[in-house]
């Protein structure tokens, strides 16, 4: 009997401080807006943050402003709009609002020009096409800027029925974060972990041999929604970039890069940009806590600005 007592003890003491971290930390977890197509998106107007890769750990606190934008200091009355759409890395979890690649853009191309970074954890090219073609006219952008990485690739076309068992999955990890952030952590190391004794597992194994075939094939999956991207632009006459952030130098982003070459040969209106980090400079001075497949840090942020720099000013 009193066993059962000091565990039911432990267990409450266990629901009220997870409940308590929640209520009275000074940000919760972001908030997410799902419709019945599939397509989802951070609820504007909130400052929150999201789970770290891999260890578990909480982001620096990110703001969302009224329009879904990540909040940075625009200028008044930019004579430039530049739109910017991506996944969790162009969006900058794991930096803070001021850090974040096209926060420090914005800033070296002077006052007259302003970033709406529009990027989404988890939207690959079917959400950031579908995103473009329901907003390019109410943004009226005079450049759009998509950044890519690999890890894009393996995100589905959101009305697919695998993407709506992820958003199934997305919804019930919010319940369980506003019910107790605690169990949230343990269930989300837990699954990542294991996800990443298994990437290490095809490393081991001869994971080049694995690895690039299927690449290949993702690749020629998502390539009629970067299509419908390079289209949308042309016909709105935008510039368009593509930029991959290749600072790991991996394989699977060069195969990007040169995919994105080949279907945008004939357009003059598009560019692709690779950015390649110096050899002299360590991989882990790019991510925090010093770990490869964590989140980028302020350092690879600013990387990433000044490899696009050149560029955006001679698209605009």
């Amino acid at each position: 009997m009193i066993k059962r007592a000091f565990i039911g003890f432990i267990l409450c003491a266990y629901i009220v401080i997870g409940a308590g971290l929640v209520y009275f930390t000074p940000y919760r977890p972001l908030d997410y807006e799902f419709d019945e197509g599939g397509e989802w998106r951070l609820r504007p107007s909130q400052m929150g943050f999201e789970w770290k890769a891999f260890n578990g750990a909480k982001t620096p606190p990110i703001t969302i402003d009224a329009q879904g934008f990540r909040a940075a200091y625009h200028p008044a009355r930019p004579s430039k709009r530049i739109l910017a759409i991506g996944s969790e890395n162009a969006l900058g979890v794991g930096v803070y609002d001021h850090e974040t690649w096209a926060a420090r853009l914005e800033q070296m191309l002077g006052d007259d020009t302003a970033i709406y970074n529009a990027a989404n954890p988890g939207w690959g090219p079917s959400l950031q096409s579908h995103y473009l073609i329901h907003n390019v006219e109410r943004i009226k952008p005079h450049l759009v800027v998509v950044s890519v990485n690999k890890y894009d690739l393996n995100y589905l076309p959101f009305n697919s029925d695998q993407s709506r068992a992820h958003q199934q999955k997305m919804r019930k990890m919010q319940k369980l974060q506003e019910f107790n952030p605690l169990l949230a952590r343990s269930v989300f190391v837990s699954t990542e972990t294991i996800k990443q004794s298994i990437d290490k597992a095809k490393w081991i194994w001869g994971q080049r041999s694995v690895y690039e075939p299927s690449t290949k094939a993702l690749l020629n999956e998502q390539s009629p929604y970067w299509q419908e991207i390079i289209s949308l632009c042309e016909q709105q006459q935008i510039p368009l970039v593509f930029f991959i952030p290749n600072i790991e130098q991996d394989k699977a982003n060069d195969y990007i890069a040169i995919h994105l070459e080949m279907i945008s040969d004939k357009h003059q209106h598009v560019k692709v940009v690779e950015q390649n980090r110096n050899t002299l400079v360590s991989v882990s001075d790019f991510y925090t806590n010093h770990y490869r497949l964590s989140q980028p840090n302020a350092n690879y942020h600013q990387m990433m600005a000044l490899a696009l720099k050149d560029s955006l000013q001679q698209a605009l």
